[in-house]
């Protein structure tokens, strides 16, 4: 077994070709121990030793500047962690735009708190936008946080996020939805509108989906790949969704003349998302409906079903969301539908303070719930509730 616990500490223990390599992990849980074990094999794969790993994160040597530093860190942090394609992409282009032109020289040792704060004004003066910093920060934070597990550092500098308020985001009413989809004509990109409209595809989800992936005989789609950054990966978050097929959707899908590999393409070619927009912002004009991107489209999946009662819990899963946080900023209501909401509340309200009666006798009046707004009965079934109850009359203890 190359991790077990020893005592208190975790030992990783490897042989590579022919040799035994055992060493303590530098953090306090089994994942952490794997996490080093994968550095270590990751290591002897590349130099055949530990030599070079010592060479960095020996004290009595000098310590490395950032730019060596964030060599030696890409070359590892993203294998270890199975970071995708896209992942390692955005770290080298935040390292080259953002990390190295401010610390590349400076030795990593040297970088204090007040340096990540002149980072993040810095960064703050020239526009970008509090989730971009953070997203910066983040890659920072994930640099220190192994210097100090690898011993290449013994204390590091803080890095705080910056509160990032909760984004507004657009959704097209049932008007604009009819509109659109009147002005687009069967084939391709309806068919991609309405992947978005009524599943909530990512557009990297739209343009990798397959025909292995759709099951019309049990109106079912599997989401189990996307392109970003024009390679094939795992969706978002790494997780597979099954979800259910509209009329709609599946008399659009049904239209389409393949039956084998990507679902859309146009020309015979994957579909790009530049043309993708320029269909879809002709199609919004000829609707009359400003134009917007595909994400817009999910975001109306997921606000049509929360509108319509549907709990954010399955909302989340549908969406493929990591956290139900993310899903919580569908947790709104129109001022139409507040009224509705006002009158099943009423209605609820008034079967809930009738008085329950056990073996004929009153047992006085159930108290309310802290939050009312957790119950989600319709009118018509709070209607039948209260004839059952009328006709069933004094009812006896439960069994």
């Amino acid at each position: 077994m190359p991790v077990r616990k020893v005592g208190a500490r975790w030992l990783v223990d490897i042989r590579y070709k022919g040799r035994r390599y055992r060493t303590r992990s530098p953090g306090v849980t089994r994942a952490d121990a794997h996490a080093h074990e994968l550095l270590l094999r990751s290591e002897l794969a590349t130099h055949g030793g530990l030599e070079h790993m010592a060479r960095v994160t020996d004290h009595s040597r000098p310590v490395p500047t950032f730019s060596e530093y964030a060599a030696f860190w890409m070359d590892r942090y993203p294998r270890t962690r199975r970071n995708k394609p896209s992942e390692v992409a955005s770290k080298r282009s935040i390292l080259g735009a953002h990390l190295l032109p401010v610390f590349a020289t400076k030795r990593l040792d040297e970088i204090r708190t007040i340096d990540v704060v002149d980072l993040t004004a810095r960064c703050s003066r020239r526009g970008l936008s509090p989730k971009t910093i953070n997203n910066i920060l983040t890659v920072l934070n994930c640099m220190f946080t192994s210097a100090e597990e690898w011993d290449v550092l013994t204390s590091r500098p803080k890095v705080r996020l910056q509160p990032v308020d909760r984004p507004d985001f657009r959704f097209l009413t049932d008007g604009e939805i009819a509109g659109l989809l009147r002005t687009t004509a069967p084939g391709v990109w309806r068919t991609a509108i309405l992947l978005g409209l009524h599943a909530g595809l990512r557009w990297g989800e739209i343009s990798a989906l397959t025909w292995a992936d759709v099951d019309l005989s049990r109106s079912q789609i599997t989401v189990r790949r996307a392109f970003s950054r024009g390679s094939l990966e795992t969706p978002k978050n790494r997780k597979t969704r099954h979800l259910p097929v509209t009329d709609e959707l599946a008399r659009a899908l049904d239209g389409l003349p393949e039956r084998s590999g990507l679902v859309l393409l146009w020309h015979g070619r994957r579909l790009q998302e530049q043309t993708a927009l320029r269909h879809l912002h002709a199609a919004c004009t000829a609707a009359s409906v400003e134009p917007c991107g595909y994400h817009v489209l999910r975001h109306t999946f997921a606000s049509q079903l929360a509108l319509r009662g549907v709990p954010l819990i399955v909302v989340r899963d549908l969406l493929g969301h990591s956290s139900i946080k993310m899903t919580e900023r569908y947790a709104h209501l129109t001022p139409a539908d507040a009224s509705s909401v006002s009158a099943l509340m009423t209605s609820a309200v008034g079967l809930l303070t009738q008085p329950l009666r056990l073996r004929g006798h009153s047992v006085g009046t159930p108290p309310l719930p802290d939050n009312p707004a957790t119950f989600s009965a319709s009118a018509d079934s709070l209607a039948l509730m209260r004839a059952n109850q009328q006709e069933q009359g004094p009812r006896g203890p439960c069994v």
